[in-house]
């Protein structure tokens, strides 16, 4: 029996002194021995490594865009120069950046052909149809201004819908569905890094970061990101992350950054990993502000606050449209383009926003919360 007890003793200390060790080398093997750092900062021989200098300015020039679409002043050739040629621009380094917003909107794999034309005609009908009727008090079937804003005779202020329609179709499409894919960041692309000098990148490393800056592009600093800057994804990123969901911001935060220390690495296994929860986290802001908007919308009509009411339908508008260049967790969008535009459509029967019933509006955006 004592001998017995003895075996016993002599294996629970075993398992006590080499337990620890097995569950540590566990640990490791599920993270790969891959270390995010505490901020987006990687370097080169001393000097950053982190470029996305072309996403700032295409995020800076849809900006002025967006004003512009909301400015009597405006005309087609102004609006297109700006759109499709990157030029036209109050900021001189805008015009001499060599970037335009068109050349990215709605250019992936995923991308329908018919969205461009959509953005094309936000812009003739503001110029046709808006800009003529400044003047005019907005009503069901007439163009004008209804308190600050400018709408179509159906209601659609264009450069809501431009613009939260460029939040899909150029930063989450480039994001979800060109930079954070095995094309640009998979193991046949370039990520030789021995024979690099100070500062310079590899292939993925700079198509990491590119995805990077339609989401932080505006930052002041972006190893300390605030938030809430400028008119397209980080802005409303900050929305669902102060209200829908808590803590998501984080989450994206910290998947950019263990993403490219994968990378810096070498290991595909991590950065993949990554790239996977960012492509599903960045399309569910998209989902959140298309219903959010719409039940806003709703909530204002029964208020009988028509200004505030078409501004939030626009909006949703430009979300809605956005939700074609979304991954779900099948890794296909929320809504294909054909159901996308069947929305949208629905919304502008008869007299558009002007005929829509509470009911319509928030049917639609459960419909759309669904998803999520």
């Amino acid at each position: 029996m004592k001998t017995t007890k003895f075996i016993i003793s002599i294996l629970s200390i075993f398992v006590l002194i080499f337990t620890p060790s097995c569950e540590k080398d566990n640990e490791n093997d599920n993270n790969n021995d891959v270390n995010a750092p505490l901020t987006y900062s990687f370097d080169r021989g001393g000097e950053s490594t982190v470029s996305f200098s072309g996403q700032t300015a295409k995020l800076e020039m849809a900006e002025e865009l967006m004003n512009a679409l909301n400015s009597e002043s405006s005309s087609k050739d102004l609006l297109n120069q700006m759109f499709n040629d990157g030029t036209g621009f109050s900021n001189d380094m805008l015009n001499t950046s060599g970037k335009n917003i068109a050349g990215k909107t709605a250019t992936s794999s995923v991308a329908s052909a018919t969205v461009k034309i959509q953005f094309d005609n936000f812009i003739n009908e503001f110029v046709d149809d808006v800009i003529p009727n400044f003047s005019n008090t907005a009503s069901p079937g007439m163009a004008g201004t209804i308190g600050s804003r400018h709408v179509s005779s159906k209601g659609l202020e264009y450069n809501q819908a431009f613009g939260k329609g460029l939040i899909g179709a150029m930063c989450v499409d480039q994001i979800v569905n060109n930079y954070l894919t095995q094309t640009k960041i998979g193991d046949n692309v370039d990520n030789e890094s021995s024979d690099l000098s100070a500062g310079e990148y590899t292939s993925i490393e700079h198509h990491w970061d590119e995805a990077f800056g339609y989401v932080y592009g505006r930052e002041e600093d972006e190893t300390s990101p605030m938030l809430g800057v400028g008119v397209l994804y980080n802005k409303y990123l900050n929305k669902v992350n102060s209200s829908n969901e808590p803590g998501i911001a984080t989450e994206i935060y910290d998947a950019f950054k263990l993403g490219r220390a994968a990378i810096v690495a070498s290991n595909s296994d991590v950065r993949d990993n990554q790239a996977e929860i960012l492509r599903k986290k960045v399309s569910r802001v998209i989902a959140h502000k298309a219903s959010d908007y719409l039940f806003e919308g709703a909530a204002k009509m029964s208020e009988g606050d028509w200004a505030g009411c078409l501004h939030s339908l626009s909006e949703g508008y430009g979300f809605i449209l956005s939700l074609q260049f979304t991954y779900n967790d099948n890794g296909v969008p929320y809504f294909s383009n054909s159901e996308v535009n069947n929305m949208l459509d629905q919304l502008m029967e008869g007299n558009g926003f002007w005929d829509r019933s509470t009911a319509e509006l928030e049917e639609m955006g459960n419909q759309i919360l669904s998803v999520l």
